[in-house]
């Protein structure tokens, strides 16, 4: 595993990845790293650690908040100081990096959809401005209407910043429509984000000794992330069968979503039959995985939902909801079950249908492991990822 603490010994938040090499081109990639595990902070910790980029002399500006809570209020404050500051010291450290570092590419992976994003796209130009090659990688949706701030301002620098970047890299083919809207996206790149499973991961199709389908959740309990829905489809489908064990992988989105999801669970008596495990080591969640016989993600609205591809590299059939790019990712009655979003009796009656045909269940798990290794295996996406900065290298200079 990496060593996220190898940081240099002036600028603080700079993690060398490799060796210095001076003949090796040089990549600086600014991201977020673990912790906080959000999907970003996890996806560029597996690539990095990829034999894809063994010969690269990398470095990563670190740009996570160390809070892991969102804010509690339902609009952020998005212009207020803190984040202002924050923000004005990932300019003053991109620049110390780029100046310390010397890389030829530079990598920047944005999912903000706030500030955040904005400061992003801005270190396009300082990047260039160093005579460096820019990649752009983002996760957040490019739509005016879901950013969280002003959205003629969020257009505006979109329009300006995004096409400048030497590539453009977007992390579903939804993205690239929707960025069709304001840009010419002819230059722009489908790259899926990644994850990296066990080696020898097995795959379970037989129930557990007990006799009883256990159902694997894993991400923030939040009302958008459906958890809310999902204890109200748990309390509909124990009146009907007590076969189920639900286990929740994951923190609250803030403290209140804690308090009130150990709340319902408490009062309508789903204790016996709902394990709140919190947050848990990689090892751990992916020995949940393999013991569980389904995954469920009733999301109210998603990107693209790292989660699941953990679900699909586990060979678990997965039951999720029709918003934005997951009916794309999970495919109904091939390797999953799609439900509306915020409708917990249908939810219930799919976990239900699904745990009465095991053999459907063997069918969509092997859909799933096909899926995940041919098109989102960490080689995959890093051997593709690699391409990028070789074609960007071996382009004449304009």
């Amino acid at each position: 595993m990496l060593d996220f603490n190898a940081t240099d010994s002036v600028l603080k938040n700079l993690v060398y990845v490799r060796g210095s090499n001076s003949n090796a081109p040089r990549v600086l990639h600014i991201s977020p790293l673990p912790p906080p595990w959000g999907g970003v902070a996890s996806n560029i910790s597996y690539l990095l650690e990829s034999n894809a980029f063994a010969d690269l002399d990398m470095a990563v500006l670190n740009t996570a908040r160390k809070q892991y809570r969102e804010d509690v209020n339902p609009v952020k404050r998005i212009w207020h100081v803190r984040r202002l500051w924050q923000s004005l010291k990932v300019f003053r450290d991109t620049w110390r990096a780029l100046r310390k570092f010397r890389p030829q590419i530079v990598h920047i992976q944005s999912a903000g959809d706030d500030l955040s994003a904005i400061r992003d796209m801005l270190l396009i130009p300082i990047a260039q401005w160093r005579g460096c090659l820019v990649v752009f990688q983002e996760y957040f949706w490019p739509d005016p209407a879901k950013f969280i701030g002003p959205k003629r301002t969020f257009k505006f620098f979109y329009k300006w910043l995004i096409p400048r970047a030497d590539a453009i890299l977007m992390s579903t083919p939804l993205h690239i429509e929707k960025a069709a809207q304001m840009i010419d996206v002819s230059c722009a790149q489908y790259l899926p984000t990644t994850c990296a499973p066990p080696a020898a991961l097995p795959v379970k199709y037989m129930d557990q000794k007990d006799g009883k389908c256990q159902i694997v959740y894993v991400g923030r309990l939040s009302r958008l992330k459906g958890t809310y829905d999902l204890i109200a489809a748990i309390a509909r489908l124990l009146k009907t069968s007590r076969e189920f064990r639900f286990v929740l992988i994951g923190v609250g989105a803030t403290d209140r979503d804690d308090e009130e999801v150990a709340r319902l669970i408490a009062e309508r008596g789903l204790g016996d039959h709902v394990v709140l495990a919190g947050r848990v080591s990689d090892e751990e969640k992916w020995r949940t995985l393999s013991e569980s016989q389904i995954m469920v993600f009733p999301s109210l609205g998603e990107q693209f939902g790292v989660t699941l591809l953990e679900g699909l590299a586990a060979g678990l059939p997965i039951v999720t909801t029709s918003v934005d790019y997951l009916p794309r990712l999970i495919t109904d009655c091939e390797n999953g079950l799609i439900v509306p979003p915020g409708a917990p009796a249908e939810l219930a009656e799919a976990l239900i249908a699904l745990w009465s045909k095991p053999e459907t269940r063997r069918r969509m798990s092997r859909n799933n492991r096909h899926k995940f290794e041919t098109e989102f295996g960490l080689d995959v996406i890093a051997g593709r990822l690699r391409r990028v900065y070789e074609n960007l290298l071996a382009a004449p200079e304009q």
